[in-house]
């Protein structure tokens, strides 16, 4: 089953409000600022590319390979203004994939909202690279930095209760730390668990399982700076430190 099959179901429904906020805090101001095009990695189902796309004027590229989080996103986009629509192309392949064979003109923003911890240090290395190629100098990148160690011990995160009609939709996150003795590299194991109940009756309940990556600050400079990228102290778009700030260094064709 691909990711996100059973997530897509609750994503919006349980965490949209807080995830919308959040994004109009963190990423509008830097979207109004934009000049010529913004890159957004993994735009899952759009609730910060609906920010993005009233907030700026320029071209928006979401970026979002799942087909379940994508369905979610052209959803979205489908009730936006013909003017906002008109701002945002969709592209399901990969930030790697997408230069040069889309010649896309150079973007001077590119953010990565909720992203970075799902990739592993590859992965990670290749965003990276790709949104150097993809940024004009002196660009601005806005990540908000995944966790930096593997937890001590496991721990549940209780997601908010929405009433849909007659039904009450509800979850949890279980966090399991995985160390691996021989690589030295852990993760984070999470289960999500999805519960809609009527009348207190349990109706149904879904789980999905994904991984997380936790990355050290110096090492996650150490690799923006590897393909380019200079980290801004504090972040221009917000000083209380909610997101990780870099500018392009160098012209990645030079």
């Amino acid at each position: 089953m691909d990711a996100y099959t059973v997530s897509a179901e609750f994503y919006d429904v349980l965490q949209a409000r807080d995830e919308r906020e959040r994004a109009d805090r963190l990423f509008a101001s830097p979207a109004r600022r934009a000049r010529s095009g913004i890159i957004e990695v993994g735009a899952g189902s759009g609730l910060v590319t609906q920010v993005l796309a009233r907030a700026a004027t320029v071209p928006v590229h979401a970026i979002e390979p799942n087909p379940a989080m994508r369905t979610l996103l052209l959803s979205r986009l489908s009730t936006a203004s013909n003017e906002q629509r008109s701002r945002v192309t969709v592209h399901p392949e990969r930030v790697q994939e997408l230069w040069p064979k889309d010649h896309a003109p150079p973007a001077d923003l590119a953010v990565c909202s909720k992203v970075v911890a799902t990739l592993d240090a590859g992965e990670r290395r290749d965003t990276w690279a790709a949104l150097a190629r993809l940024v004009g100098p002196d660009g601005l990148l806005l990540i908000d930095p995944p966790p930096s160690a593997v937890p001590e011990g496991p721990r549940t995160q209780v997601l908010r209760q929405v009433a849909v009609g007659e039904d009450v939709y509800s979850g949890f996150i279980s966090e399991t730390p995985i160390h691996c003795a021989t690589s030295g590299i852990g993760r984070i194991h999470l289960e999500y668990t999805y519960q809609v109940r009527r009348d207190g009756e349990l109706l149904r309940e879904e789980r999905e399982e994904f991984d997380l990556w936790p990355v050290g600050s110096e090492q996650l400079r150490w690799e923006l700076a590897a393909a380019g990228w200079a980290v801004c102290e504090p972040s221009p778009a917000n000083r209380r430190s909610e997101l990780l700030a870099a500018r392009v260094i160098r012209d990645p064709q030079g």
